[in-house]
């Protein structure tokens, strides 16, 4: 149920975002979402000029906040391996498994979603490489290592998505690849 208030774009995208991870994209409707916002159709156009333009924003949104976001707040670390434990920890902190796996599957079904899938992965194996490249100087192991990193991630979303915070953490540090020396002073403080 929702409050009595006005309804931003951002209320409904952050609704569709629950939707698909509870029902997958075939319950990405405008009736199933004006029913779980308690909202007209008439609200609803109020911010979208239709379904396809409310996929859009949506899909920019996730992408946005989930990939965007974290490359810029993974700034704040000083080395690029303080970046790549963080971005780990993130990973299982913060990703939504079953949003995660949600949209993929999407993606296998629609063009509009298989776009920004395609784009989101490209920017997150870039940025893995980039780091393993900081961290080895080594660019073709840099590269092998980003994308083996990128697809165990994406692994770990689709196949354990019902594990626990704990479990998916083992699971991740224990397929981390790329060069990993012990943790700096700074890294140390930075993780605690």
């Amino acid at each position: 149920m929702t409050s009595p208030g006005r309804m931003t774009q951002q209320d409904w995208i952050r609704e569709g975002l629950r939707v698909l991870r509870e029902e997958g994209d075939q319950g990405l409707t405008i009736e199933v979402l004006c029913r779980r916002l308690e909202r007209t159709k008439g609200s609803f156009y109020h911010h979208f000029s239709g379904r396809e333009s409310f996929v859009r924003e949506l899909l920019a949104y996730w992408e946005e906040v989930f990939t965007a976001d974290v490359i810029r707040d993974l700034a704040a670390f000083d080395t690029p391996h303080g970046r790549l434990r963080e971005l780990s920890r993130r990973t299982v902190r913060h990703i939504d498994s079953r949003l995660e796996r949600s949209i993929r599957i999407w993606g296998e079904r629609d063009p509009i979603a298989r776009v920004t899938v395609d784009r989101v992965d490209r920017a997150r194996e870039g940025y893995l490489r980039q780091q393993f490249e900081l961290a080895s100087g080594a660019p073709d192991d840099a590269a092998v290592a980003a994308r083996a990193q990128l697809a165990i991630l994406v692994g770990i979303q689709m196949l354990y998505q019902d594990s626990s915070k704990e479990e998916l953490q083992r699971l991740v540090d224990h397929h981390h690849l790329g060069p990993r020396p012990p943790q700096t002073s700074t890294e140390q403080e930075e993780s605690s």
